[in-house]
């Protein structure tokens, strides 16, 4: 949607209604996530999840008050894109912190686009 938007797409909007459900999404995650009470071993992989959380909340909140708006401009898309990207790095370090929930490299899925000389 953050494309469409800088694109210029006057369909993107805050009544869209894949923001609703990125919205109602998060809200969902978010509460089960604050709700655990991690292990010992888990704590340092949890305290990524939060900050993630956060940084995902403020990339919401951003885009809400700024989809309204056709043809965003460069510095708006940034404001939603630079939580979003620390979102990311917050949740990479939250698959290091602890084994088996590394981030999926969706490039090497089934359904991943290839190259003709690549077999599926």
């Amino acid at each position: 949607m953050l494309v469409l938007a800088a694109a210029g797409s006057k369909t993107v909007t805050q009544d869209h209604p894949l923001f609703a459900t990125a919205r109602q999404t998060f809200e969902r995650v978010s509460d089960g996530i604050r709700s655990v009470r991690p292990t010992a071993r888990a704590t340092h992989h949890h305290q990524h999840l939060i900050a993630a959380l956060a940084a995902m909340g403020v990339a919401l909140r951003r885009a809400q008050e700024d989809l309204h708006l056709s043809a965003m401009a460069r510095a708006r898309v940034d404001s939603v894109l630079v939580p979003l990207q620390s979102a990311y790095q917050q949740l990479r370090w939250a698959g290091h912190a602890l084994p088996g929930f590394e981030i999926v490299d969706v490039s090497q899925a089934c359904c991943a686009p290839r190259d003709g000389a690549t077999p599926h």
